[in-house]
Order: C-alpha cells, then sequence, then structure tokens
C-alpha cells in the first residue's frame, strides 16, 4: 500500500545550519596564526633570555627552528600570536634585535607548497 507521505522536515534545520556557518567562521576568523621571527641577542643578558625562552618553549608556544650559539648569533623562533606581542617587549628588554620574517607560517607554507 502506498502512502502519500512527505518526507518529514525539523525546522531546526536552517537554523542549525546558519549555526554552524557562524561557528565555523569565528573560528576561522580567530585562528591562531603563528609568526616567524628572526632574532639577535646583542650582549649576554640577550642570550641568557633567549636560552631561559627554550626552556619555557612550551608555556610560550615557542619553536626555535635555529638556536643562537653565541651573542650575535641569530635564531628563529615560530610564535604563537596570542604570545607575540609579550614575547616582542621581552626581545627589547633583553637587548634582543628582532624582524619578522613571516607573519603566518601557515599561509606561507600553503602558498610554498602550490
Amino acid at each position: 500500500m502506498l502512502t502519500n507521505k512527505r518526507p518529514q522536515t525539523f525546522p531546526y534545520n536552517t537554523s542549525l545550519y546558519s549555526f554552524l556557518v557562524c561557528i565555523l567562521f569565528f573560528d576561522a576568523a580567530n585562528a591562531e596564526k603563528y609568526i616567524l621571527y628572526h632574532v639577535q641577542p646583542n650582549d649576554s643578558r640577550g642570550m641568557h633570555e633567549l636560552r631561559k625562552l627554550q626552556m619555557l618553549d612550551h608555556k610560550y608556544q615557542v619553536d626555535f627552528w635555529k638556536e643562537p650559539s653565541h651573542f650575535g648569533d641569530f635564531a628563529d623562533i615560530m610564535i604563537s600570536s596570542k604570545h607575540a606581542s609579550a614575547m616582542e617587549q621581552r626581545f627589547r628588554r633583553a637587548n634582543i634585535t628582532y624582524d619578522i620574517r613571516v607573519p603566518d607560517v601557515e599561509k606561507f607554507a600553503i602558498a610554498s607548497s602550490q
């Protein structure tokens, strides 16, 4: 026996879809970036500060790509954007010269692979 039933629809489908799109957009807009810094300690205090930072890498979400072997040598450090301004203040206080080599490591990696 055939019945003439329409498929069941839920009034929440459109609302749920809109909600998920908003969540995904918000997440993408607030995604944490990683910045690659090129830093150079100018004296023993700066070198000491970088060594200390290496020991606390997990706390500040930093990753040393190249470590300095002595003051005057440079380091390349990937730093989470949420810790970037604090790290820049730390660099200035410790007489560490720095510049940003890659402002968004993920975008750079994607562009480089294409």
